[in-house]
């Protein structure tokens, strides 16, 4: 899993992290999504990047820019995924240089194991170079699965995880989808309306 530029220079992982909003020990609701302290945190996330993975889950580089945007997964032909964000406190012609990752299964380095008893549909990341702080103004942006992966009898929940400087992640985070509408899961992205990203990363795990 490739964490940035200067993460991949770097002899170890270092200063990753993601915060909620307004502190990491208040709760907050944003866009739908019920954030607060950590329910459960997983010491033993570390796992071998698997060397065979295919194309589409390698990483993208994909800036984050000021005014807001979109991040666009890759797609493997049966998913796609679309992440839009607000603009933020980068500025209106301000941008941090970042990459994104996502597949349909375990990414691999240090990354959250999937909760005992899900079925993993999907994971992702989205990285900056490490401008942290960045605060996202209001917004209706969404976060959208779409794609012949997706069962309409089935109902899916996204998870959202956030690290410690110590690299060690804990859930911060999860929103019920409910089953797919026209072949679309659709719910208000969680950068905006006031999101703080305090670190470098955030990442999401689609399951059902």
């Amino acid at each position: 899993m490739l964490l940035g530029a200067k993460h991949l220079l770097a002899a170890s992982l270092a200063c990753l992290a993601v915060a909620g909003c307004s502190g990491g020990n208040q709760s907050a609701l944003l866009g739908g999504w019920s954030l607060g302290p950590a329910s459960r945190v997983r010491p033993n996330g570390v796992r071998e990047l698997a060397s065979d993975r295919a194309v589409a889950c390698r990483p993208l580089q994909s800036s984050l820019r000021g005014a807001g945007g979109t991040f666009a997964f890759r797609s493997n032909g049966s998913l796609t995924v679309l992440l839009g964000y607000a603009a933020n406190s980068l500025g209106p012609t301000g941008a941090e240089r970042g990459y994104i990752e996502g597949c349909a299964q375990p990414l691999g380095g240090n990354t959250p194991q999937v909760p005992e008893g899900e079925t993993l549909d999907w994971e992702g990341i989205v990285s900056t170079d490490g401008n942290f702080g960045i605060a996202f103004a209001a917004g209706k942006r969404a976060m959208t699965f779409s794609g012949s992966a997706l069962n309409a009898r089935t109902k899916y929940q996204l998870l959202l995880f956030e690290a410690s400087p110590q690299l060690t992640w804990s859930e911060a985070g999860a929103l019920a989808l409910g089953a797919p509408v026209q072949g679309v899961l659709s719910t208000p992205s969680l950068l905006q309306n006031g999101y703080r990203l305090a670190g470098s990363a955030v990442f999401f795990i689609l399951v059902h």
